[in-house]
């Protein structure tokens, strides 16, 4: 077994990448261990919000992040049936200013991307399933689906909503089911059927919901997330197969840009 470590950082997700970048910027022995084999692009889009972006000046990330990813005009929203403008809030030439950073659209992946490439190469530990962890007298002893060991003076639990780690220091009940499903796609802007209204846009009718936004400055790759109400999920899972024609019908009063979309 290794040397204790002063910080392992459990799952290098959007969160375990962060906080790993951000402890050793400030010079801490953080190491992070990811249950995945390696990392590819999975995910779909994400906002990037000023307080965020403030956050990663400490990682020197802001200007990659927003040559990389989109700045909106602004936040449209929209009724989901009229495209009548219900609100609208200024971006692109009001957050910098008020806030002192940009609020940006990006690729999750592109994001992720980004945190990696401020941790130490050698410190992200792949295939390293979490199956266990033990509470010493001066240290966490963490073992491995592989059968290799790790201890740490510290760990910090940022392996998911099925996280072992919660499991082991607290009642293992599955997660609650909120009601509330999506879909979710990254399509090319290319093939769009119609020019999107806004840059941004979420359209509304009652329970039901879609947004939908650029991901890079080239205007190149176009995101949307269709949110509506569902009565019952599976408790071991975090996605499931859907269809075109769930799709349609759970939308089926839409305005037509967003059905064609």
């Amino acid at each position: 077994m290794d040397q204790p470590l002063d910080i392992a950082v459990i799952g290098c997700g959007l969160g375990g990448a962060a906080m790993t970048a951000l402890l050793q910027a400030k010079g801490f022995n953080a190491c992070v261990f990811e249950q995945a084999p390696s990392f590819g692009p999975v995910g779909a889009g994400i906002h990037l919000t000023p307080n965020l972006m403030n956050v990663l000046h400490d990682l020197d990330l802001q200007n990659q992040l927003v040559e990389k990813g989109f700045t909106p005009a602004s936040f449209t929203s929209r009724c989901g049936a009229t495209a009548d403008v219900l609100f609208e809030l200024p971006l692109a030439s009001h957050m910098s200013v008020q806030y002192g950073a940009s609020y940006i659209t990006i690729r999750r992946s592109d994001f992720h991307d980004a945190l990696v490439s401020r941790i130490a190469p050698d410190s992200i530990h792949y295939a390293k399933q979490l199956n266990s962890i033990e509470q010493g007298s001066e240290d966490v002893k963490l073992g491995f689906a592989d059968g290799s060991q790790q201890r740490a003076r510290l760990v910090i639990a940022a392996d998911g909503v099925f996280s072992k780690i919660r499991s082991a220091l607290f009642d293992p009940t599955p997660p609650t089911f909120a009601g509330q499903a999506a879909y979710r796609a990254i399509v090319d802007a290319s093939k769009l059927p119609h020019a999107p209204l806004d840059d941004l846009t979420k359209w509304w009718d009652g329970e039901r919901f879609v947004i939908s936004y650029y991901l890079d400055n080239d205007r190149k790759n176009y995101y949307f997330v269709a949110g509506f109400p569902e009565p019952d999920w599976p408790a071991d899972r975090g996605w499931q197969e859907g269809s075109r024609d769930e799709l349609l019908e759970q939308f089926h009063g839409f305005h037509p840009h967003v059905r064609a979309l």
